[in-house]
């Protein structure tokens, strides 16, 4: 494997990474579509579901409009490099 190759494999592919708190679940959608809040801070953006169920006040990682894996409860803490 060349080292360019390897190089590219280091950086993750898709958007940012974020993590958002549900605040309202859509209906009506063949997708699962909510409103969530992105932490820390009071941006909100509408993501599709994964095929769980949603539910206000659940914390969800999300990428590229699309929630991916469930967040872990805690504090959220933004660190730049």
């Amino acid at each position: 494997m060349n080292l360019w190759t390897q190089f590219n494999a280091l950086i993750p592919s898709g958007g940012p990474v974020l993590i958002g708190e549900v605040v309202s679940v859509e209906s009506g959608f063949n997708d699962q579509r909510c409103t969530v809040t992105i932490l820390p801070g009071t941006a909100t953006m509408q993501v599709i579901g994964t095929g769980r169920s949603l539910a206000v006040g659940q914390r969800w990682i999300i990428q590229d409009g699309r929630i991916i894996d469930e967040a872990p409860s805690g504090t959220v803490v933004v660190v730049e490099v």
